[in-house]
């Protein structure tokens, strides 16, 4: 039996609030979504379920059956002891990362690119027999991450509808394993609104942000569950083909430009990826070559335990 597994095929409540914890701290990383650490760890597909299922249908179930019923239609239990590792996650580790990303974040980023790296293989496996079409999907994933990536849009006008909107898009990137919801909202220039709401206890903003987010998150995970169950082979193609494109915003010698004011999660946007002979000439830091290839190995080795031990 898998380590992290009961008896029943389920993982423990431990192995699910750890995979809750690297979520969290992949959350915290510029580019690195918590979807993608879902996927790494085996439960996306379980994380999907238990998302789409959380629906008017639930509500009728609770009426009709009782609680009971509707917290296993809903997979309560999953979800609640994820979340809590998520929400755990930031709260102890935020402060931590973001100082690394301050002081090394090639090394930081080597880390993830690792995790990543090995992750792509691991996914496309999953697609079987790989046919044209196959191929093709897998390029169109591919080339949408690098064009998110390479995506340098204006900042949007700040309203209550672009606030919902923001809300929804970036939501559907925590779950969508290679962008992170942050740098979505980097994407469109409202990661420093959202943050100044945040500190400003702006109640209108955060509750249309929050509705957004919340009706983003029902409505995508729905449809990526649905494109599970129905399109599995041509699913696993596309977000493969994404995660890859996904590299390019975890490469480990990025020169981020100074902005008075602007913090590195979002002056990121407009990084410049380079080699490490030129990294230090550009940004002033040692590449660390040795230990960035360290790391990056680490983090590939994690994602091959993961995998071998944790996989549904």
């Amino acid at each position: 039996m898998s380590e992290g597994q009961t008896p029943g095929g389920q993982q423990s409540l431990w192995g699910i609030f750890f995979r809750g914890l690297a979520m969290g701290a992949a959350d915290v990383v510029p580019g690195v979504s918590g979807g993608t650490i879902a996927f790494i760890s085996g439960i996306y597909e379980r994380l999907l379920g238990a998302l789409a299922s959380c629906n008017p249908k639930a509500l009728m179930i609770w009426r009709r059956s009782g609680k009971a019923a509707f917290w296993q239609h809903v997979d309560g239990t999953f979800l609640v002891v994820l979340i809590s590792g998520v929400v755990t996650s930031i709260a102890l580790l935020a402060r931590l990362i973001a100082t690394w990303l301050e002081s090394s974040p090639h090394l930081v980023w080597s880390f993830f690119c690792g995790l990543i790296a090995l992750s792509v293989p691991m996914l496309a496996r999953q697609v079987g027999h790989w046919r044209k079409h196959n191929s093709v999907q897998f390029a169109v994933g591919l080339v949408a991450a690098l064009a998110i990536a390479f995506w340098r849009p204006e900042a949007l006008q700040v309203s209550l509808p672009i606030v919902f909107f923001s809300g929804m898009f970036a939501s559907c990137a925590m779950i969508l394993p290679g962008i992170s919801g942050s740098f979505i909202l980097l994407l469109v220039g409202m990661y420093a609104p959202v943050l100044n709401a945040v500190k400003a206890v702006d109640v209108m903003f955060l509750l249309t942000f929050v509705a957004g987010a919340i009706s983003g998150l029902m409505v995508f995970s729905k449809v990526l569950h649905w494109l599970y169950d129905r399109y599995k082979e041509a699913a696993l193609a596309i977000l493969s083909g994404f995660l890859l494109g996904s590299l390019l915003l975890v490469w480990p010698w990025q020169v981020v430009p100074v902005v008075e004011g602007a913090s590195m999660k979002a002056a990121m946007v407009n990084a410049q990826r380079v080699l490490p002979e030129t990294y230090l000439a550009m940004s002033g830091r040692e590449p660390q070559v040795l230990a960035s290839t360290a790391l990056l190995i680490l983090g590939a080795v994690l994602v091959y335990q993961l995998e071998r031990r944790w996989r549904i």
